[in-house]
């Protein structure tokens, strides 16, 4: 499904953007500025992108990871430390914000994440690289001009699983 730009009271918590897995669908705020339109997308892109391989561990990646969400919001003009908890992230969704901003800064700026967060980049290499079905499609060495935009095709049947998220 392609990309919704919807108004921001039809997303949850009044975010930015929503990935709703059971629709398989990635709706992004409406009255974003420029290039929040397309950095959204890309986080929104990667919570799609880790259940199309069955989500991505953080273990032992953890610590990288809060420094990227934290430089990623920073960007975006909170300011202070900042980790999905600061941002009211109930404990359940913790790992999938780390991931999905992680990919999103993968997508964006690769030569960064390898630089700042190499534990971090060699995971994603392997999860994505190694997936049978996913590695046809997306290789995370040049995954920025495939994915700039979101892509817009159906993980889920890249995959063969269900767009359901699945549980750990």
């Amino acid at each position: 499904n392609a990309p919704q730009l919807v108004p921001r009271r039809q997303i949850k918590d009044n975010a930015d953007g929503l990935f709703s897995p059971g629709e398989n669908l990635i709706r992004i705020a409406d009255d974003l500025d420029g290039p929040f339109i397309p950095r959204t997308l890309r986080h929104e892109a990667g919570h799609m992108l880790d259940r199309a391989v069955g989500m991505v561990k953080d273990d032992g990646i953890r610590k990288e990871l809060d420094l990227l969400f934290k430089e990623g919001s920073t960007r975006r003009g909170t300011k202070g430390a900042y980790t999905p908890r600061d941002a009211g992230y109930p404990e359940n969704e913790v790992r999938d914000e780390r991931i999905a901003e992680a990919l999103r800064i993968y997508m964006e700026h690769p030569a960064y994440i390898k630089q700042v967060a190499p534990k971090t980049a060699a995971r994603i290499r392997k999860v994505f690289n190694d997936h049978p079905r996913v590695a046809e499609w997306i290789q995370f060495n040049g995954i920025a001009g495939l994915l700039a935009l979101g892509g817009g095709a159906s993980l889920a049947a890249m995959t063969g699983q269900p767009a359901q998220a699945q549980e750990q």
